[in-house]
């Protein structure tokens, strides 16, 4: 009986002390799956940019650079080439140009550079790495795949008149797989915006496609009180890319 007591007793003694390990390590594994968790959610998306005419990191590139992917366009809602400068520290775009006033004629300024003459301006523009003289190319590419400002003096790799910067528009790469969409966006002051892309393969390996088309109109926001009436402030714009 005494044998039997004492067998009784190491078996509870026993059960009690895997008890109070279990207890104290249950913690210590719940946080170790939890930081688990927590490193796999805090994975940076990786971005490249082109600014130096190879592909880079942005993480790494030692270059002042500003880039927006195809979906950091879409989310934020950016239509035209002065929604960027909401976007972009130190850049600023103005309509004044020659007197005129025409949104199809604007000047850039980046970190306070601002041309002294439309001849031979600081900021000049790039799509896939070819100059354009009008900031109508740039907003004729309806659905980029990343928009790159570089701030500084950027002549080493983009030429001449680059001085305080430039801005890289590149283009996206068809899929190798047939893939449609098609989007819409209605909004206040009779806001309308439509789209619609198609991208594909017609010879494997050898040649494929992309074709877009966008449709944006949205009315003024100020009454005209002269003696036509009307609204001040329309835009309209109609593009498509192949």
């Amino acid at each position: 009986m005494k044998i039997a007591k004492n067998n009784t007793l190491t078996h509870i003694k026993r059960t009690l002390l895997f008890t109070s390990l279990a207890a104290a390590l249950s913690p210590a594994l719940a946080q170790t799956e939890n930081n688990g968790k927590k490193e796999n959610a805090a994975v940076i998306e990786k971005i490249e940019v082109t600014a130096r005419k190879r592909a880079e990191s942005l993480q790494s590139i030692p270059v002042a650079v500003t880039a927006l992917t195809g979906d950091d366009i879409d989310k934020r809602g950016i239509i035209q080439v002065q929604d960027l400068a909401e976007q972009t520290p130190g850049f600023v775009v103005s309509d004044n140009f020659s007197g005129k006033t025409d949104r199809t004629v604007q000047t850039f300024t980046l970190r306070g550079f601002s041309p002294s003459s439309g001849v031979d301006p600081t900021t000049s523009m790039f799509i896939d790495g070819v100059p354009v003289s009008s900031t109508t190319a740039i907003s004729s590419v309806g659905s980029p795949a990343r928009v790159e400002i570089l701030r500084g003096p950027q002549s080493a790799y983009f030429g001449r008149n680059t001085f305080a910067g430039a801005i890289n528009v590149v283009n996206r790469e068809p899929n190798e797989e047939w893939s449609g969409s098609v989007e819409a966006t209605l909004g206040n002051y009779n806001n309308q915006r439509y789209r619609g892309e198609v991208e594909g393969v017609l010879i494997d390996d050898k040649l494929s496609f992309r074709v877009s088309a966008e449709h944006y109109d949205k009315e003024g926001a100020w009454d005209n009180a002269g003696e036509d009436g009307g609204r001040l402030g329309d835009q309209q714009t109609t593009m498509a890319n192949v």
